[in-house]
């Protein structure tokens, strides 16, 4: 791998949302976001800094559900710009992150075939696991999460798994996720230097 840092702009404006910022995938974790969504915010922040992203994110919408969805998909569309043709990756990335009483798993293949597979929705309203809702300051709908990890993974062009367990409390076990999808996607975007060319038997990655 040259010095040069993998990066790419991130943009995204439609009538309901204008997004701009950048991302660099050879970064140091750090974050300048400005979303109207402050759990989002968060949430993006322990993603990069566990994946050691740069993440410079500025968001301007007032619909939450395409607010949240267009911020996946602009990541998404930036994430495989920074590492196309994926020379030398590793590829595959996986991680498991508790958080005091929950337990998240993270899978992740830069494949170019696009599908994410969630053990449950993330929602307030369907609840297996019975997790408890956010209110009060950290009010949050978390089937709107569903829809930024949709739009993530069809722009980035990834296949994308998260399962979790136990019962608990629904702030640790989005922290376990995001924390352990930074740390999946910095194991997958790894280049491997005994890796030559790409990491298919194809001899290429669809971005």
């Amino acid at each position: 791998m040259t010095d040069k840092k993998r990066s790419a702009e991130i943009k995204r404006k439609t009538r309901e949302v204008d997004i701009s910022g950048n991302l660099v995938v050879d970064g140091e974790g750090k974050t300048k976001l400005t979303t109207e969504f402050a759990f989002l915010n968060h949430m993006l922040d322990l993603f990069a800094f566990h994946g050691f992203f740069d993440l410079d994110l500025n968001v301007v919408s007032d619909l939450t559900h395409h607010g949240i969805e267009d911020i996946g998909i602009a990541i998404g569309n930036a994430l495989s710009k920074a590492i196309s043709p994926g020379l030398g990756i590793k590829r595959y990335g996986f991680a498991y992150v508790p958080m005091d009483e929950t337990l998240a798993r993270v899978s992740i293949d830069i494949s170019g075939r696009p599908l994410v597979r969630i053990e449950e929705s993330l929602s307030n309203v369907e609840n297996p696991h019975k997790i408890k809702p956010l209110t009060g300051k950290e009010k949050f709908d978390f089937d709107e999460l569903n829809h930024f990890f949709a739009g993530l993974t069809q722009h980035a062009k990834i296949t994308l798994h998260i399962d979790y367990r136990y019962d608990g409390d629904t702030h640790h076990l989005c922290e376990a996720i995001f924390k352990a999808l930074g740390i999946a996607f910095d194991r997958a975007t790894m280049i491997d230097s005994r890796r030559k060319e790409i990491t298919s038997t194809k001899g290429i990655l669809d971005f």
